[in-house]
């Protein structure tokens, strides 16, 4: 072993290493005792907000540099203790008092005696800041709700319509409404109620996110109520008049049904739904009757509508024209009495509607025009236009088209 160590000269070298390291620390620590290093992310911190908002309105919506680099200066073994959570530094927003953009100084301080700041990076930071305001928006549903078939939406609603938001002026005035962002792509069979969250959203349709913006509530509270109905037929009743016998009339209903739901009884025992009835006189083939629309007590209208046209067919009614020459007059038995009646006429052509099987077995001898001279004022010598009605034999189921006139003179007896 010692014949090794002299050959290799271990010792020597050894007192050699030693001797260096020595004089490397002596270097270090007493020749050159002092550095420089620099921190890197070191948080600032904000001060003032509190007073900013007091005094101005004015609240920091963002700041650009949340963290910073420090360089330090001291002795090596105090360097070596500095750490970002060993250094504080502030900004103040004691110099703000409007809305805006700026740069703000910071002040670092070292936790570590002995140790200070040669240098900073950024110089600044830059905080934006702006009023604070709020306002209501409307809540809206993301999807047009409809019920499957058989069903019918009764109530929609949305509590509360509106929702308040709270951040600054700039921001809130981008948002236009309130979105509930819920799935009815699929038609609904059932009610739908519980709390939804909704999401902002600005006048282009898209979101916005911003932590700036509080919302008054999370959430509102959606109700869809769902209830059964059915659809049922509309009818008419055509009533015979003025020679025309619903026998040969026809109502083309539009729309022929209507949806109807409400009470479940009431809704059952509903099969059809009476609009009421329609006199025939005076209606021609193709004329259009408007009625309204009434529910039945305990059912309710799920179309909406509320009018209902009625299109008037008639088969085989006609009109003809006839020409009368038999007149007889009627009047009072006071004056019948007192006074002799002239029909100052020949003849005069009446019109006739009824069915054309009907029309056509009527003969002018079967017609007689009487001039009704009832609760007219008669004297001597006069001569009257006296109302005309038409008397048929066997009284067939026809009606007279206009109104007619015929001059009767009166005479005394």
């Amino acid at each position: 072993m010692i014949v090794w160590l002299k050959k290799y000269d271990v010792l020597n070298k050894s007192l050699c290493l030693l001797a260096a390291v020595l004089l490397w620390f002596y270097v270090v620590s007493v020749q050159d005792p002092e550095k420089s290093n620099e921190i890197k992310n070191v948080k600032v911190k904000i001060t003032g907000e509190e007073q900013l908002m007091s005094r101005y309105g004015l609240s920091v919506i963002s700041v650009k540099n949340t963290t910073v680099n420090i360089k330090v200066h001291g002795r090596r073994e105090k360097i070596a203790q500095v750490t970002p959570d060993k250094i504080n530094v502030t900004a103040s927003l004691d110099t703000i008092d409007a809305a805006g953009m700026y740069a703000i100084t910071y002040q670092p301080t070292v936790l570590v005696d002995g140790v200070s700041v040669s240098g900073r990076s950024p110089a600044a930071i830059t905080v934006e800041v702006d009023k604070i305001s709020s306002v209501s928006v409307p809540v809206k549903l993301s999807d047009i709700t409809k019920a499957q078939d058989g069903y019918y939406i009764e109530s929609e609603t949305i509590t509360p319509q509106t929702v308040t938001i709270t951040g600054p002026q700039e921001e809130i005035a981008k948002v236009s409404y309130a979105l509930v962002s819920i799935d009815l792509s699929s038609k609904l069979s059932q009610t739908v109620d519980g709390a939804y969250e909704y999401t902002l959203v600005g006048t282009d349709g898209k979101e916005i996110v911003s932590a700036n913006i509080k919302k008054s509530e999370p959430s509102v509270k959606l109700n869809i109520s769902i209830k059964p109905c059915r659809e049922v037929p509309l009818s008419v009743s055509l009533i015979s008049a003025g020679g025309i016998n619903s026998t040969y009339a026809e109502a083309d209903i539009s729309p022929k049904t209507v949806r109807i739901g409400g009470n479940k009884a009431v809704l059952d025992s509903t099969s059809v739904i009476n609009l009421g009835a329609i006199s025939l006189a005076g209606k021609e083939d193709g004329m259009v009757v408007t009625m309204r629309l009434e529910m039945p007590n305990g059912l309710v209208n799920v179309d909406g509508v509320n009018t209902v046209s009625i299109k008037i067919h008639l088969n085989g009614i006609e009109k003809k024209s006839f020409t009368v020459s038999k007149f007889d007059v009627v009047a009072g038995q006071i004056e019948n009495a007192q006074y002799i009646f002239n029909v100052k006429a020949n003849s005069i052509d009446i019109k006739l509607q009824g069915h054309n099987s009907v029309l056509n077995a009527i003969t002018p001898d079967m017609l007689t025009a009487v001039a009704d001279l009832r609760g007219v004022s008669l004297s001597d010598g006069i001569t009257v236009q006296a109302p005309v009605n038409i008397s048929i034999k066997d009284n067939p189921d026809v009606g007279l088209i206009g109104d007619y006139t015929v001059p009767v003179e009166v005479k005394k007896r």
